[in-house]
């Protein structure tokens, strides 16, 4: 009996010391939730630090924003992440107040059994400062003038507004929109197309780009209560001397800022007529540069093509100046050695406005390359 009272206090004992090694995990750590931010206001795309104070096995973060909310982790949401210490870094794409979760987690290999820790706080993240936003790009979907459809979108080509635009500043940036009409091509005649002669409003559908895309970032443009890019229909009206009236689209972020793009179309300019020797030739567009233009003309033979002066019409001649080689060049007085072709460059500096507010902001130009045979 004595025996077997020992015995059972060395199975009882021996059971004990199983049970312990059982659940006595070494890798289990008791989950503790804790952590700061670098900052609990920030800008759109500005990075936001979280370094973790606490203690887990695993750890990962909700930040709040579309898909990665932590109230919505049983409908399919879920957290990022983070590095082997518990800190993570993220940055939000869109400006609003956004609750992020930290979780820490403790995982019993043995038991299978997971416990979790979280703790909560409560972001701001705003549009940065105006200055900083900018229009980056700015082309057509479709167009028309006076209701002629064009559908092909590269009838209207549109520049980046640095390359373009006159003067640039943060109160009012300018965009000059070049463009020309592929109905004027053809045989250039002493009469010329007589193009842009009667007034013609053109009406373009934009669509535009900013260097920080944000649904809290508002476009807003003149006489157009709402404005959606790549959707609102825009009409430039034309004014009396011809001169296509221009239009402000102004960015709005979420602190009321607002920065001012004035946008004209502008023609690009072209000989009307272009003639030597009592010949004209055809104006054909370059297929590579929308700017750039050839015409061909045949002369007699014999002809002494190294100083003749060739004579032309332009469609705003008041407006437009006629350069080779930086040298202002005029009608019927200006000789050229055409050996070799000859370069006309031409520079369209729009009419004043009503207000003669954009005087010499708008210019656009173009080369026209003279080729005699």
């Amino acid at each position: 009996m004595k025996r077997t009272y020992y015995y059972a206090i060395f199975l009882l004992l021996c059971c004990m010391v199983v049970s312990n090694c059982a659940f006595d995990d070494p890798a289990f750590i008791e989950p503790e939730s804790s952590f700061s931010l670098n900052k609990s206001t920030l800008e759109v795309f500005e990075t936001l630090t979280l370094t973790n104070e606490g203690q887990g096995q695993f750890y990962s973060v909700f930040t709040g924003d579309a898909g990665h909310k932590f109230s919505r982790r049983d409908s399919g949401d879920v957290g990022f992440k983070t590095d082997v210490n518990g800190n993570f870094t993220y940055s939000y794409a869109e400006a609003g107040i956004y609750t992020l979760t930290f979780v820490a987690t403790g995982y019993r290999l043995e038991t299978g059994e997971r416990i979790e820790e979280i703790s909560e706080t409560t972001l701001t993240v705003t549009d940065p400062d105006i200055s900083s936003i900018e229009m980056t790009r700015f082309e057509v979907v479709n167009s028309a003038i006076n209701n002629n459809k064009f559908l092909d979108p590269i009838t209207f080509l549109f520049k980046d507004y640095r390359k373009t635009a006159d003067t640039i500043d943060h109160e009012n940036l300018k965009i000059g929109i070049s463009f020309y009409r592929p109905t004027r091509m053809g045989e250039i005649r002493g009469g010329g197309f007589n193009a842009f002669q009667t007034p013609a409003d053109i009406n373009i559908i934009p669509d535009i780009e900013l260097s920080i895309p944000s649904r809290t970032v508002q476009l807003e443009t003149d006489g157009t209560d709402e404005f959606v890019s790549g959707q609102t229909r825009i009409i430039h009206d034309t004014e009396d001397n011809l001169r296509f009236q221009e239009k402000s689209y102004t960015i709005v972020n979420q602190q009321g800022q607002r920065k001012s793009y004035t946008v004209c179309p502008m023609v690009i300019p072209e000989f009307s007529s272009f003639r030597v020797e009592g010949q004209s030739g055809l104006l054909n567009l370059s297929a590579g540069a929308y700017t750039e233009f050839f015409v061909q003309i045949d002369v007699p033979d014999g002809t002494d093509i190294s100083n003749l002066s060739p004579e032309w019409t332009l469609f705003d001649a008041e407006n437009i100046e006629v350069l080779v080689n930086g040298e202002v060049q005029a009608s019927g007085q200006s000789p050229q050695d055409f050996t070799n072709p000859v370069t006309y460059t031409l520079i369209y500096t729009q009419p004043k406005d009503a207000n003669d507010t954009y005087q010499g902001v708008f210019i656009s130009r173009s080369e026209v390359i003279v080729t005699l045979e």
